[in-house]
């Protein structure tokens, strides 16, 4: 039986719903699991319950639900704000960044989920060795990336590698 993607989207926004304005996460969980059980892949339900769980409390599954939603959608920009801070918040930054790291090994096209490993990495200050070589492997992925480009550059300027701006240089041009 072919269930119509209204209906999921319904059942997803019902439990948005519930979730986000009437604020009764618990209610709203069950309409987003019917959502998911009939589209395994809908990261817009696994973000609300990933949402819906870090409300009540339930890190463990809060992270299991934002770890799915980006396995589902590696470049959904949105999530990655949103799952630093509450991998922040739960002293949960190694488990987050072991998972991603996990994710993008697999992924096609990786290159944000490596920018937010960086970004993630760089809230510790003796981590900067790892967040340089993720927002490398982030510039291996898309070379014509200015931004990347010269963030790169600042970072090594800053440590003194001055064969590396050279190499990174030529493609910021």
């Amino acid at each position: 039986m072919k269930i119509d993607s209204t209906y999921v989207t319904s059942l997803n926004n019902l439990g948005s719903a519930y979730i986000d304005l009437a604020r009764k996460p618990k209610e709203g969980i069950p309409f987003c699991m019917k959502a998911l059980s009939y589209k395994h892949d809908y990261d817009e339900a696994t973000i609300n319950l990933a949402i819906a769980y870090t409300r009540i409390n339930q890190p463990d599954s809060a992270f299991k639900y934002y770890i799915r939603t980006i396995e589902i959608n590696p470049n959904n920009l949105n999530v990655y704000n949103s799952v630093n801070v509450f991998l922040k918040n739960n002293n949960m930054i190694k488990r987050g960044i072991t998972e991603m790291d996990r994710i993008a090994k697999q992924s096609e096209n990786p290159k944000f989920l490596y920018t937010n490993l960086a970004n993630l990495t760089s809230l510790d200050e003796t981590k900067m060795d790892l967040t340089i070589h993720y927002f490398e492997k982030a510039f291996e992925c898309d070379k014509s990336d200015r931004k990347l480009c010269n963030h790169l550059i600042m970072l090594h300027t800053r440590f003194g590698d001055k064969e590396k701006v050279a190499e990174i240089a030529k493609f910021c041009n």
